[in-house]
């Protein structure tokens, strides 16, 4: 068992963006409230790293529908994303739902968005983004990390 395989730390930083469609009197904003932070991996562990993060939307009364698309980050497609670590790739992905059966990115590449929902006037809305790492992957020691972008579309 090699000592530098043992353990690695990723995470994802979340920009957020909001994007209004033209219609002065809407308004949207998004942030991130919690990253999806990894934190350590192992490669000799069977079993995936599942963890959450979290977004948040405010809208104004005049927004009667709101879509939050998930970008691919230093992946060319969504399916799989990955986190780096200088060449090394550290394959994961973020989904909709708990039981990580629907990938969130732009409805594109077999992947959905989410929405489109009427959140409340001036109401913050927490989202959950549910990640997972795949199991034993032979990548080296190091930080690993991606940035994605939420944008919110209205």
């Amino acid at each position: 068992m090699s000592p530098k395989k043992m353990f690695l730390v990723s995470a994802i930083a979340l920009a957020a963006l909001a994007s209004a469609l033209p219609a002065a009197a809407q308004s949207c904003s998004i942030s991130t409230r919690t990253n999806v932070a990894f934190g350590n991996y192992s490669v000799y562990t069977a079993t995936p790293v599942n963890v959450n993060g979290r977004i948040r939307i405010n809208c104004n009364a005049a927004t009667t529908s709101v879509i939050v698309d998930l970008s691919r980050g230093n992946a060319p497609t969504f399916i799989p994303r990955y986190m780096v670590n200088g060449a090394q790739q550290l394959t994961y992905n973020l989904f909709l739902d708990a039981g990580l059966t629907t990938i969130w990115g732009d409805n594109t590449g077999g992947t959905s968005h989410y929405g489109p929902v009427d959140p409340p006037s001036g109401t913050n809305v927490n989202i959950t983004i549910y990640g997972q790492i795949t199991a034993l992957q032979d990548v080296g020691a190091g930080a690993y990390t991606d940035s994605i972008t939420a944008t919110a579309n209205f």
